[in-house]
C-alpha cells in the first residue's frame, strides 16, 4: 500500500480518523469478546468460532489501514476509497450475520447443495480474501487465481496433469461455505482456536515478564557456549508441544524469543529460523496431545 498524496487527503483522513479509531477499537472489542467466549465456554466450536472472526478480522484490516494513512486503491481518491472499504465492511457484515444464522444449514442441510444466497455470501468471502490476497500477498494471489483455474480448466493439460475439471460453483463453494474446508477449513480454526489461545496466554505471560525469565533461564543454563544456544529452541518447543499440539502454535510462541537470541549470539537469520521450525516440528512428537492439532 502507498501513503496517500496530498494534504487535503492527509487532512481529511485525520478528520476521518476520529471516527476510524473507534470503530477499530469496537470490531477488536467483538473479537476479543467472541474469542473469550469460546475460550472460556468451547460453545459453538471451532467452525462456529471461524466464520465469526475471519469477517470480523477482515472489518479490522480495513478500518486499521485506514486509520493508519494508507488507502487501499491510492489512485482512486479518499472518497472513492471510503466507499469502498464501506462496502467490504458491509460484504463482512452481512456474510457473518448470514453464516451464523444458517450455520446448521449450511452444514448438515444444504452441504454440496447450496441454494442463491448462499451462493452470494461465498462470493462475497472468496473475493474479499482474494483481493487482500492481492494487494498484500501477491504471490500467493498468482498461485491462487491459478489453482482455481487448473480446477475448473484441467481438461486443456496434457498428460498426467489433465483431469476432467469441476464447475466454477464448485470451486468457490467449496472455498467458502462449505465451512470444513476452504477459508474456513482446518489451518483458519486452528488459527482461531489454538494459535489465538496461545498468543493471548503470550501477552499475559509477557506483561508479567515471563518471556524474560525464560530466555534468562535457558541462557543461563545453555549459552555458556554459543553452540548450545540453538538449544534453548529444541528445550522450549518440547516444552510448549506438551500443550498445545499444534506445530504452528508452537514456532509462534517460542520463535518470538529463541530466533533473536540466536540471531544476537551470531547465527545467521535462515539458520535461526530453520532451527526453530524444525524444534517445533520435532516437537510435535511429545506426549500427551502428539501433533493432534496439526
Amino acid at each position: 500500500m502507498q501513503n496517500i498524496p496530498g494534504q487535503d487527503a492527509a487532512s481529511s483522513l485525520a478528520e476521518m480518523r476520529k471516527f476510524l479509531f473507534p470503530s477499530f477499537l469496537i470490531a477488536t472489542i467483538v473479537y476479543l469478546l467472541f474469542s473469550l467466549h469460546y475460550f472460556t465456554t468451547g460453545l459453538g466450536g471451532t467452525m462456529l468460532l471461524v466464520i465469526t472472526l475471519v469477517p470480523i478480522a477482515y472489518i479490522m484490516y480495513v478500518l486499521n489501514s485506514l486509520a493508519a494513512g494508507e488507502l487501499l486503491y491510492p489512485r482512486l481518491g479518499l472518497k472513492a476509497n471510503i466507499a469502498i472499504a464501506s462496502v467490504y465492511i458491509a460484504m463482512c457484515i452481512f456474510s457473518l450475520i448470514y453464516m451464523r444464522v444458517e450455520y446448521e444449514s449450511l452444514i448438515y442441510l444444504r452441504a454440496g447443495f447450496f441454494n442463491t444466497p448462499d451462493k452470494i455470501v461465498a462470493v462475497f468471502m472468496l473475493g474479499l480474501v482474494l483481493e487482500f490476497a492481492r494487494r498484500e500477498h501477491r504471490v500467493l494471489f498468482y498461485l491462487i487465481v491459478f489453482l482455481m483455474l487448473y480446477s475448473v480448466y484441467g481438461s486443456v493439460f496434457p498428460g498426467i496433469l489433465g483431469h476432467p475439471g469441476v464447475s466454477w460453483t464448485r470451486v468457490i463453494t467449496s472455498s467458502s461455505v462449505e465451512i470444513t474446508l476452504g477459508l474456513f477449513g482446518t489451518y483458519a480454526q486452528i488459527g482461531v482456536g489454538v494459535i489465538a489461545a496461545f498468543f493471548m496466554f503470550l501477552g499475559i505471560a509477557q506483561g508479567f515478564g515471563v518471556q524474560e525469565s525464560i530466555i534468562k533461564t535457558f541462557t543461563g543454563i545453555l549459552a555458556k557456549r554459543t553452540t548450545l544456544i540453538p538449544q534453548t529452541a529444541v528445550v522450549t518447543s518440547m516444552a510448549i508441544a506438551t500443550c498445545s499440539g499444534s506445530g504452528a502454535a508452537n514456532v509462534a510462541i517460542t520463535g518470538q524469543y529463541t530466533i533473536p537470541l540466536m540471531k544476537r549470539a551470531g547465527f545467521p537469520p535462515l539458520y535461526a529460523g530453520a532451527v526453530e521450525a524444525s524444534a517445533s516440528l520435532g516437537g510435535l512428537l511429545m506426549p500427551p496431545v502428539m501433533a493432534i492439532a496439526g
